[in-house]
């Protein structure tokens, strides 16, 4: 949507295609229905938390920032607020209001909308002959000579690849109705939560345009675990605890035997929409990635809220651990561990301990622990430790003791993969950013075809990141069509 309000500037004549029966389906979906659309921290946050190619993003984040989506929405009439870690959402809490606002701005910009309307394939001429993905006619019939066209959430059409086009020439729709345009802008995003239309089909158009692609993986997923304590524990949130992913060794003989549990593999979708030329302003620099390994075989580490499931773990830290583990992952396991008491350091744990037994000697360790951590988890700790349960706290030795310390700093889970693309919020992976221009957002092989949002090889961690490259990238997409034109 973002991409044909920008293309629509300078007059332009915009046709925004959609399969759905109606605009923004996965954008009603998220933050939970309240639609976390930004984050209102610096360019320095902002790209500390994009995991996949932050500096090709450079020119599309400070072409259209988080204030000016902010500005959009609220001048169509919906306030928004800042909550917890700079998250914006509307002051209603509704993700609606966000679809009406940017729906009010297509009326605005005189955008044609078509609903229910498939696209099937992209074509392209070379010379004065249009050539398909497979040498073949497009129907029955031309319209709309010279438009610029924004389809979203496209079929996808037949196999082939176009041999050396010249320049785009439009779309054939799934009627078998042709529509020739000046440029298309594919904006279908990947391959997560398919009922809202994302089935891939963008992908499957810039591989038959020979546009390459990467492979495509969930992310911000919830993870898998073989442990048994995860089905014990189901249901059981925590609060305030600090987790890292590291290293497990595996048996010799068994690399790579483990892979992500991936539902539904296919490829994903396509929109259409810029935003121009060259930023002049300072750019951050760049963090490393903190899926490389430190010294201490920590992949990654974060601080926040979790719960158990019957299939392994979830929650906001957690599906941002997916996000920086799930290549990890799909060659072999990888250890959670979770710090229960992260404000304590050991020696301060341990202080809290013998104060725990000097105070209720004649208590079962297992009714000590209740002052610690929540019933629940109390069974399952003292297991671990081989502390017997009729045993009192003040029987407690210093290696039962230095047990519980470790349960508590260090509880360890065995994590072998991930969910599939059913329960993703995004997909990692996509067009290939080697095939696009940064500063524009057009494919470097084909004139007049543009990519934009989660179609790219671009994803960031929770927190509206992820919206906000949709925005600029949309932005900078459409912005780049109306200057060219």
């Amino acid at each position: 949507m973002l991409a044909a309000i920008a293309a629509a500037q300078n007059g332009h004549e915009v046709h925004l295609f959609e399969k759905n029966e109606k605009l923004g389906k996965k954008l009603f979906i998220t933050g939970k229905g309240r639609c976390n659309l930004t984050n209102a921290s610096d360019f320095e946050t902002f790209f500390r938390n994009i995991v996949t190619n932050p500096k090709f993003l450079y020119s599309a984040l400070y072409g259209f920032t988080n204030e000016q989506i902010v500005e959009l929405i609220e001048k169509n009439g919906v306030p928004t607020k800042v909550e917890r870690g700079g998250r914006v959402f509307p002051a209603s809490d509704k993700s609606s209001d966000v679809i009406r606002a940017l729906t009010r701005e297509l009326e605005r910009q005189k955008v044609f909308v078509h609903l229910n309307t498939e696209v099937a394939e992209i074509f392209t001429e070379e010379a004065d002959r249009i050539i398909s993905a497979e040498k073949v006619g497009y129907g029955n019939k031309t319209v709309s000579a010279g438009k610029t066209l924004s389809a979203e959430k496209a079929g996808s059409g037949r196999a082939g690849i176009t041999e050396k086009p010249e320049k785009v020439a439009g779309i054939r729709l799934r009627n078998g109705e042709i529509v020739r345009s000046d440029a298309v802008i594919v904006a279908t995003g990947g391959v997560s939560y398919k009922s809202t239309g994302s089935t891939g089909d963008g992908i499957a158009f810039a591989n038959r345009l020979g546009i390459r692609t990467t492979r495509l993986r969930p992310a911000l997923v919830p993870l898998v675990s073989d442990d048994d304590v995860c089905p014990r524990l189901m249901g059981l949130s925590l609060k305030n605890v600090r987790i890292k992913i590291r290293e497990e060794a595996c048996p010799a003989g068994t690399e790579g035997q483990m892979r992500q549990e991936v539902i539904g593999n296919e490829n994903a979708g396509i929109s259409c929409a810029t935003v121009k030329g060259k930023t002049e302003k300072k750019r951050p620099s760049v963090g490393k990635n903190t899926e490389k390994r430190n010294s201490s075989g920590v992949l990654y580490e974060d601080f926040g809220e979790m719960i158990f499931t019957h299939f392994g773990v979830s929650g906001p830290v957690i599906l941002s651990a997916a996000s920086r583990v799930g290549k990890e992952l799909e060659q072999r396991p990888l250890i959670l561990e979770i710090d229960l008491k992260p404000a304590l350091d050991e020696a301060m744990l341990d202080h809290r301990l013998l104060r725990e037994i000097k105070a209720s000697p004649k208590k079962q360790v297992r009714h000590m622990l209740e002052e610690l951590l929540p019933k629940k988890m109390i069974p399952v700790i003292v297991s671990r430790t081989g502390i017997p349960e009729e045993q009192r706290a003040g029987e407690i030795t210093k290696e039962q003791r230095r047990q519980l310390l470790d349960s508590l700093k260090a509880f360890r889970i065995r994590i072998r993969g991930t969910r599939g693309f059913d329960e993703a919020i995004i997909t990692q992976g996509g067009v290939d950013v080697k095939e696009i221009n940064a500063h524009t957002m057009e494919a470097r092989k084909i004139p007049g075809l543009y990519f934009a949002g989660e179609v790219l090889d671009v994803d960031a961690l929770t927190g509206g990141y992820n919206l906000q490259i949709a925005w600029s990238t949309g932005w900078l997409a459409g912005t780049a069509v109306s200057a060219a034109r």
